[in-house]
């Protein structure tokens, strides 16, 4: 049986400092590929000073561990 990833049932957020640096995770389920961007442009509208910003996500079904290029 493959693998699942943890769906998240509400938008979910953790927030850190690491040597005066401010980190914010933001985490949320999206359906498609289209509803994952609006929720990256979400974060950065609500962030518009961050210097820096990282994302990722994953849609559709993966036979296998890992990524694809």
């Amino acid at each position: 049986m493959a693998e699942r990833y943890p769906i998240p049932s509400t938008a979910q957020r953790q927030e850190d400092s690491i040597k005066r640096s401010r980190f914010n995770v933001s985490a949320a389920h999206a359906p498609d590929a289209e509803t994952a961007k609006a929720f990256i442009n979400d974060i950065r509208a609500e962030f518009p000073d961050t210097t820096l910003n990282c994302w990722a996500f994953a849609t559709g079904r993966y036979p296998h561990r890992g990524h694809e290029r």
